[in-house]
């Protein structure tokens, strides 16, 4: 399936990629360029014509959750295209509240923006990842101590599947 992505400048011919294989994409290039609005238009192309495929961004600098509104920036009109804005789910690391403030939420929410916590439960980080994640070592006292009381919730919680949180570690 071809994606239109744009349109080369000297010779106005449509710039599509294929979607129906893998690919690596790389977009470079100086600030303020375009390289944020060029994945955004990558993302719109999947969300509209790859229902088999769900774009998933990470976004450090929290700019991708305007794709939920139209786009009446670059003229897409003169393309023939017709803009629209898309859902879209943004998906916090801890809560959303103290990330944005209750009042942005509100107004996101407003604009059809779906904003959900990130969480991991403890459950699913094992013995030795608790210690990668605190940099401990096995023979460090304290990675003893995390490394013993892990485990032992770890097994407890594959044997009876009795979930537990970081109170009980």
């Amino acid at each position: 399936m071809k994606l239109f992505i744009g349109r080369f400048e000297e010779s106005g011919e449509d710039l599509y990629i294929d979607s129906s294989k893998s690919h690596v994409v790389f977009v470079a290039g100086k600030r303020g360029s375009g390289k944020s609005y060029t994945l955004g238009v990558f993302a719109e192309e999947l969300c509209l014509k790859a229902k088999n495929i769900i774009p998933i961004i990470i976004d450090p600098m929290g700019i991708y959750w305007t794709m939920v509104l139209e786009n009446n920036v670059e003229e897409p009109r003169e393309w023939g295209l017709s803009p629209k804005g898309l859902p879209v789910r943004l998906i916090v690391p801890g809560d959303p509240k103290k990330s944005y403030g209750e009042d942005v939420l509100e107004e996101m929410e407003y604009m059809g923006v779906e904003t959900r916590p990130l969480k991991i439960p403890p459950s699913d980080i094992e013995p030795d990842e608790w210690l990668d994640l605190f940099e401990l070592g096995l023979t460090d006292p304290m990675g003893i101590l995390l490394y013993r009381a892990s485990s032992k919730l770890f097994d407890k919680w594959e044997e009876t599947g009795q979930d537990y949180n970081i109170d009980h570690i």
